[in-house]
């Protein structure tokens, strides 16, 4: 077949018994080209708009560094680049690793006509997120032994670092967790979880010693 533009006939084939139909327009535009192969390297892309305000890209990699493409003579010419992009529907709050599917684009983002091989790779994006430094407060519960006047507490980590949108960080200012005193007459150490809403926390969870003091000591 020679190369170029045609317009070819459009026709419908194996209808159902009975069923007629109409085809408008009843011809259609083709460019046929030499076809052409040619080695790209892989983009990896994330847009800025998937990031929650604070975040930043850290790293993008892919499994696949190159790749060979098809297209014909004249599509080939006009890639710039071959692309492994975000899903649009991915939210960066978190690290992303997944496979998702090649696309050949000219200069302005327009996906063209092209056979990449692979035509998926494995695109992993690393984020930044935005942190912030607060103090652990630890309430007492339970009842006090008679014998004692309190029970002071010590904490292993007097400070916990949070990760998370700009919006959730500012809306707090410290991190607490709770320890039961009920039936404490020596030193214990508890291991004590540690909650906050709408953000990561490092670490999770503190050491809080608690030592009883007996009265009149």
């Amino acid at each position: 077949m020679k190369t170029g533009k045609f317009d070819v006939p459009i026709r419908i084939e194996q209808l159902p018994g009975g069923v007629t139909a109409t085809i408008e327009p009843k011809t259609m535009n083709i460019m046929v080209e030499d076809k052409a192969k040619k080695e790209f390297e892989v983009t990896p892309k994330a847009d800025s708009t998937q990031l929650p305000e604070g975040f930043t890209i850290d790293s993008l990699t892919v499994s696949d560094e190159k790749v060979k493409v098809t297209a014909g003579n004249e599509s080939i010419q006009k890639i710039y680049a071959i692309e492994a992009a975000l899903p649009n529907d991915v939210n960066l709050t978190e690290n992303y690793s997944g496979t998702v599917t090649l696309h050949a684009v000219d200069s302005a983002g327009k996906i063209l006509p092209a056979q990449i091989e692979p035509s998926t790779t494995h695109l992993k994006v690393t984020v930044n997120k935005l942190t912030k430094d607060v103090p652990v407060k630890i309430t007492q519960k339970g009842t006090l032994d008679k014998t004692l006047s309190e029970v002071k507490t010590k904490i292993s980590d007097k400070n916990v670092t949070l990760s998370g949108e700009k919006s959730a960080l500012d809306a707090i200012n410290s991190v607490e967790g709770t320890v039961d005193i009920t039936g404490i007459v020596k030193e214990t150490k508890i291991t004590v979880p540690l909650h906050a809403a709408g953000v990561s926390l490092d670490p999770q969870e503190v050491e809080v010693t608690l030592t009883p003091v007996k009265i009149g000591s």
